[in-house]
Protein backbone atom coordinates (compact mmCIF):
# COMPACT_ATOMS: atom_id res chain seq x y z
CA UNK A 1 0.00 0.00 0.00
CA UNK A 2 1.20 3.38 -1.13
CA UNK A 3 0.65 5.77 1.82
CA UNK A 4 1.47 8.95 2.76
CA UNK A 5 2.45 10.24 6.44
CA UNK A 6 -1.24 12.52 6.78
CA UNK A 7 -2.73 12.78 3.46
CA UNK A 8 -3.67 16.38 4.17
CA UNK A 9 -4.77 16.92 0.73
CA UNK A 10 -7.78 14.54 -0.01
CA UNK A 11 -10.23 15.46 3.29
CA UNK A 12 -13.00 13.97 1.11
CA UNK A 13 -10.94 10.18 1.28
CA UNK A 14 -10.17 10.62 4.79
CA UNK A 15 -13.89 11.74 5.99
CA UNK A 16 -15.80 8.88 3.46
CA UNK A 17 -13.38 6.31 5.07
CA UNK A 18 -14.51 7.38 8.54
CA UNK A 19 -17.75 7.42 7.81
CA UNK A 20 -17.55 3.48 6.47
CA UNK A 21 -15.96 2.83 9.91
CA UNK A 22 -19.12 4.17 11.80
CA UNK A 23 -21.30 2.16 9.77
CA UNK A 24 -18.73 -0.73 10.26
CA UNK A 25 -19.08 -0.17 14.05
CA UNK A 26 -22.63 0.12 14.11
CA UNK A 27 -23.13 -3.03 11.95
CA UNK A 28 -20.79 -4.94 14.64
CA UNK A 29 -22.75 -3.59 17.81
CA UNK A 30 -26.12 -4.84 16.14
CA UNK A 31 -24.26 -8.27 17.00
CA UNK A 32 -24.43 -7.53 20.62
CA UNK A 33 -20.67 -6.72 20.59
CA UNK A 34 -19.93 -4.25 23.56
CA UNK A 35 -18.40 -0.79 22.56
CA UNK A 36 -15.21 -1.22 24.60
CA UNK A 37 -14.68 -4.44 22.32
CA UNK A 38 -15.38 -2.74 18.89
CA UNK A 39 -13.08 0.15 19.81
CA UNK A 40 -10.08 -1.91 21.21
CA UNK A 41 -10.96 -4.25 18.00
CA UNK A 42 -10.72 -1.53 15.37
CA UNK A 43 -7.58 -0.38 16.94
CA UNK A 44 -5.85 -3.41 16.71
CA UNK A 45 -7.21 -3.47 13.09
CA UNK A 46 -5.81 -0.15 12.28
CA UNK A 47 -2.37 -0.83 13.76
CA UNK A 48 -2.37 -3.82 11.40
CA UNK A 49 -2.93 -1.97 8.31
CA UNK A 50 -0.60 0.93 9.55
CA UNK A 51 2.05 -1.86 9.56
CA UNK A 52 1.14 -3.04 6.42
CA UNK A 53 1.61 0.15 4.77
CA UNK A 54 4.48 1.53 6.73
CA UNK A 55 6.61 -1.69 6.83
CA UNK A 56 7.41 -2.09 10.67
CA UNK A 57 5.31 -1.59 13.70
CA UNK A 58 7.84 1.63 14.82
CA UNK A 59 6.93 3.61 11.45
CA UNK A 60 3.30 2.80 12.07
CA UNK A 61 3.16 3.54 15.70
CA UNK A 62 4.84 7.32 13.94
CA UNK A 63 1.90 7.42 11.94
CA UNK A 64 -0.58 6.58 14.34
CA UNK A 65 0.18 8.89 16.60
CA UNK A 66 0.12 11.46 14.00
CA UNK A 67 -3.53 10.27 13.57
CA UNK A 68 -3.83 10.86 17.06
CA UNK A 69 -2.64 14.70 16.89
CA UNK A 70 -5.17 15.30 14.03
CA UNK A 71 -8.04 14.22 15.72
CA UNK A 72 -7.10 15.98 19.48
CA UNK A 73 -6.36 19.40 16.93
CA UNK A 74 -10.10 18.87 15.26
CA UNK A 75 -11.45 18.38 18.46
CA UNK A 76 -9.64 21.51 19.71
CA UNK A 77 -10.97 22.97 16.55
CA UNK A 78 -14.47 22.35 16.96
CA UNK A 79 -14.53 19.51 14.01
CA UNK A 80 -14.35 16.29 15.73
CA UNK A 81 -16.97 14.04 15.38
CA UNK A 82 -18.29 15.87 12.04
CA UNK A 83 -17.56 14.33 8.83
Amino acid sequence: MDVEPMPEKDFSAVHKARDLTRRLAAEIASHGIHEGNILTGMALALNDLAVGAFGSPEAAAEWLRTAIDLAERWDQEGRYGKS
